[in-house]
């Protein structure tokens, strides 16, 4: 029976106890045609959001089903904002805000009345109604 445990491995035997190697915990050497490229972009895991209500999907762009925009003032621009209006309005199933500086140069808001395909994109945070 082997047991794994802070980084070595134990094999007991009949009463004996028998110490194995140091697993390595370096990672692998980055190949140089690689050095200074950032790693591929990875989005983070969606989150429940307002106790299940709305999964929000930080860098996460959402082309597409939009019904309407709006700007959001630079001063309190945030996605709640935007999961707020969306939670207001019937019609909205997901949404995307734009973050300022991303690709608009103020924070923007759109509001679906369809969830889109996902894109992982720095971008943006969108999010989707989960009772639709």
């Amino acid at each position: 029976m082997r047991l794994l445990r802070a980084a070595r491995w134990v094999a007991l035997t009949a009463g004996a106890v028998v110490i194995g190697p140091v697993l390595s915990q370096n990672p692998p050497p980055i190949p140089p045609h690689l050095q200074g490229v950032p790693p591929p972009l990875v989005p983070r895991p969606p989150t429940s959001d307002l106790v299940g209500v709305v999964t929000i999907e930080p860098d996460t762009l959402r082309q597409g089903g939009d019904y309407r925009s709006f700007v959001i003032d630079a001063r309190r621009a945030n996605a709640q904002i935007c999961r707020d209006a969306c939670l207001r309005e019937p019609q909205c199933v997901a949404f995307t805000y734009v973050r300022p500086d991303g690709r608009a140069r103020a924070a923007r808001c759109w509001l679906k009345s369809s969830a889109p395909l996902a894109t992982p994109d720095t971008c943006c945070v969108s999010g989707v109604r989960n009772n639709r």
